[in-house]
């Protein structure tokens, strides 16, 4: 999981072009059941102390079901590219993710990726809130990093992506 956060206060802290990444393992598919799950949080380097004291709050209370224990909170150098329907994450040594994006969910490879047989509705949701979203199929998918106990490497197309925006309910905590 990716958050791009392109502007923002959390907790009165500006959080403005700061990313956070999530690798979330778990004794189950995440996208069907609530098994062990154990995560690797990632903040990205430039974030100071303050930054991301509260991004690393606003996560893992926000994603507590989803994550699980988190393990490791490291801060780490995170490239963010969005360009057309194309999305691109990396850690430089641990994680790697390229997906494309399918806006148009009545393209073939959509119910040919994500719906069920018959079916009209995916077979799995999002594991995080998204508004405007809409499903991707990671084109790269690696992650290699001691913190997890696990590595995985696909270079080959898989229906496990959704792209979409998020925004945090207006309280003490501005939209991101």
């Amino acid at each position: 999981m990716v958050w791009h956060i392109r502007q923002g206060v959390v907790d009165g802290t500006p959080v403005n072009n700061l990313n956070v990444a999530a690798v979330v393992s778990g004794s189950t598919n995440l996208g069907m059941e609530k098994g062990e799950r154990r995560t690797a949080l990632y903040v990205d380097e430039t974030a100071t102390p303050a930054q991301k004291k509260v991004l690393v709050s606003l996560f893992s209370e926000r994603h507590s079901e989803t994550f699980g224990k988190v393990v490791s909170v490291k801060s780490a150098r995170i490239t963010f590219e969005a360009k057309g329907d194309r999305y691109r994450v990396e850690i430089p040594n641990q994680l790697r993710l390229e997906v494309q994006a399918f806006t148009d969910p009545f393209d073939p490879k959509v119910r040919r990726y994500f719906l069920a047989p018959g079916a009209d509705v995916p077979w799995y949701q999002p594991l995080a809130s998204l508004s405007q979203s809409c499903y991707g199929i990671s084109l790269t998918d690696q992650y290699q990093d001691t913190v997890l106990d696990t590595r995985w490497k696909r270079f080959e197309p898989n229906p496990s992506s959704y792209v979409g925006t998020f925004e945090l309910p207006v309280s003490s905590r501005t939209p991101l």
